[in-house]
């Protein structure tokens, strides 16, 4: 586990042996149990707090416990407790009744209300599409409060965006307007070079 690892991991299990591969067996509790492990290292103390989700995907009930739906949602709870929101995806089981209220189960208690379903691979790739665009903040906290934004540069990829209209200024935090170009600019799953920097001279956008 770990940043940018999206494709070390891939290649890690392509090359594993047949009995590294699931067999059936569906171990919620534990999987999120590792993920509160991975996500609960010491923050420096003088680092802004990074935001931290947990996004479980899963084709079938938990089956790994004694009680593997209470186990689960324990889990979760103590994501939750760290500030850590579980989004849970579940795999081709809106034909299962029972398994749709526990995905439901599992959101409630991850804080994001219900579960999102998927019959297939294109349906997938859509949803953590959707969800990875969705996570990017839009709200940026500098280290002192802006006296006058318009010496204030916003850019994306290059691109300067307007003070007002794209993002405003509250105290000493850059906020990108989810209904202006900016915050949308960021949240299309793709990735983005942003750069908020202070300038000598009163930023005009051309």
């Amino acid at each position: 586990v770990g940043e940018m690892n999206a494709q070390k991991i891939a290649a890690t299990i392509n090359m594993s042996p047949p009995t590294q591969f699931p067999i059936g067996a569906t171990p919620t509790s534990t999987a999120l149990a590792a993920a509160l492990t991975a996500l609960d290292p010491q923050e420096c103390a003088d680092c802004i707090p990074k935001p931290k989700y947990v996004l479980l995907v899963t084709d079938g009930e938990p089956n790994c416990a004694d009680d593997p739906v209470g186990d689960s949602n324990r889990a979760i709870d103590a994501l939750t407790d760290k500030g850590v929101k579980t989004y849970v995806i579940g795999y081709n089981l809106s034909s299962n009744p029972n398994a749709v209220t526990i995905m439901n189960g599992f959101a409630q208690h991850g804080g994001t209300d219900k579960y999102y379903p998927v019959e297939d691979q294109a349906g997938l790739v859509k949803e953590l599409t959707r969800l990875a665009g969705e996570l990017v903040p839009c709200e940026f906290t500098l280290k002192e409060e802006i006296n006058d934004p318009s010496y204030v540069r916003v850019q994306i990829d290059g691109k300067t965006y307007n003070y007002g209209t794209d993002w405003t200024v509250q105290g000493s935090k850059i906020v990108l307007d989810p209904m202006g170009g900016a915050c949308p600019k960021l949240r299309d799953a793709q990735l983005h070079d942003l750069k908020i920097t202070l300038e000598c001279d009163m930023v005009r956008v051309q």
